[in-house]
């Protein structure tokens, strides 16, 4: 049930990386118009990355979605701050939409979801200083100001022993080009 209610307003649910807890998300916790300006939860210096893969994605681009409960529920018309609202994304009914806050959360994935969009897989070793990478931070890639900005998806830990131990982490980075 939890995932369910979770998923009613595009949220998903993820197990804590140390304990025994499930943690609901927001699909993004800044939407990606937001993140050249907002802080970023870890900053990865590209210098540390081993190996690099690139996967474009193309998506249609809106800019308005309605979200609609169903016979309990609210509908909210959900615009993206500042656009003309032209662009409908097709409409969404969950049952479990029934207040303002629900439909504007449900809203804001549909929209942050859309465009030009690379998913970025980096390989890198496991390190103090950045710890887990775990999905759904904000981590700013690069060196100083010249970075890129990428929501952390999905991450995988593996470790190898040759004549010391070696342990690694794989993410990969939805990144945005607005």
């Amino acid at each position: 049930m939890i995932g369910r209610i979770t998923e009613a307003v595009g949220g998903y649910v993820n197990a804590h990386p140390s304990l025994r807890t499930l943690v609901a998300k927001a699909p993004y916790p800044v939407l990606p118009w937001n993140w050249a300006t907002a802080s970023a939860d870890r900053v990865l210096p590209i210098d540390v990355v081993k190996t690099l893969n690139l996967r474009w994605e193309e998506k249609p681009t809106f800019n308005a979605v309605y979200v609609c409960g169903e016979r309990e529920g609210v509908t909210g018309h959900v615009v993206r701050a500042g656009m003309a609202g032209d662009l409908m994304a097709p409409t969404v009914v969950d049952g479990l939409i029934t207040h303002a806050d629900a439909a504007r959360e449900r809203g804001g994935a549909i929209l942050a979801d859309v465009g030009r969009q690379a998913r970025v897989t980096l390989e890198l070793p496991m390190l103090n200083t950045l710890g887990l990478l775990d999905p759904g931070l904000l981590l700013a890639v690069g060196e100083g100001g010249d970075n890129w900005r990428g929501l952390v998806r999905a991450s995988s830990v593996a470790a190898e022993w040759t004549e010391s131990l070696s342990v690694r982490q794989t993410i990969e980075v939805e990144r945005h080009y607005l």
